[in-house]
């Protein structure tokens, strides 16, 4: 079950497609715990008409090879609740948010891979308004199969580093960290190490050349854009963090390196819309 977790992951790393809010909550990023932004008029600082902040409906993501993922999102209110991604592969997984007042404390997720089920029950920690740990139970076909333990760790720029650890009973059978860097309230960088077997793999990650336009994720909780970023299957977890839409993403693996570009299109409010990407994928965005 561990490939699982990891594939995800590194899947998602090398989509290159998707940017969301920064740290920092400015007017086109974060949403301030216990405010309803729901219809709410917000001043614009990139030079595009004045708007509500768009929630995100749905994303379809299509390779160069024509495999498609496709992401729903679903509300209550201005509360996402639920996340729905499923490819043309078979994988499919489902998120469901639980808040405790306007405090996003549990997700349950439920994965299928190749026709393998798991489901993982997390429980979210805060000091404060920050998510500073969370415990994951996964589960499959009614016995447990590993537990996994997160540590989120804040620089003054926000996330920097998560590192989770996988032990099925009292063996440790993996870990995933993540380092995060910022510059101009932008990830510049998103660096993931995935420890299987005692053996690391390390995926170093650039993206830049970022736009001045509004992300898709305007909408979506702090602490789940924050918990995204080790879990996250159905969109970029590089994407999660920023203000703008990177433009250029170089990832570097074992040496091997690639460097993709996306060319974006625009609706009236500033969101992307679609975005064609220099190895010939292709991604659209829905908004309600």
């Amino acid at each position: 079950m561990m490939k699982f977790n990891f594939k995800i992951l590194f899947v998602l790393g090398a989509a290159l497609v998707m940017n969301a809010c920064d740290t920092s909550r400015d007017i086109n990023g974060d949403l301030l715990v216990g405010v309803d932004y729901d219809g709410t008029e917000l001043p614009d600082t990139g030079g595009d008409n004045e708007t509500a902040v768009k929630k995100i409906k749905k994303i379809v993501d299509t390779n160069v090879d024509g495999e498609t993922m496709t992401t729903e999102y679903t509300y209550n209110g201005s509360k996402l609740v639920g996340v729905t991604a499923k490819s043309t592969e078979g994988d499919d997984a489902t998120y469901t948010l639980v808040y405790d007042g306007d405090v996003l404390t549990k997700v349950t997720l439920n994965q299928i891979e190749e026709g393998e089920k798991l489901d993982t029950k997390f429980d979210l920690n805060y000091t404060g308004d920050k998510l500073v740990s969370c415990t994951g139970v996964a589960t499959s076909g009614g016995e447990q199969v590993h537990v996994a333990n997160t540590i989120f760790s804040y620089s003054a720029s926000g996330i920097s580093n998560v590192k989770t650890t996988y032990q099925a009973g009292t063996t440790e059978i993996g870990k995933l960290e993540t380092l995060i860097g910022f510059a101009s309230g932008n990830i510049n960088k998103f660096n993931i190490t995935m420890t299987s077997m005692g053996i690391p793999i390390v995926t170093e990650n650039t993206p830049s050349n970022y736009d001045d336009k509004k992300n898709p994720f305007a909408a979506f909780p702090e602490a789940f854009k924050v918990f995204s970023l080790n879990f996250m299957f159905g969109s970029s977890p590089i994407a999660v963090l920023s203000k703008n839409n990177y433009r250029t993403l170089k990832s570097v693996v074992m040496g091997q390196t690639m460097t993709i570009s996306v060319n974006y299109e625009y609706n009236a409010d500033g969101y992307p819309v679609s975005g064609t990407r220099s190895d010939g994928g292709k991604i659209t965005f829905q908004y309600y």
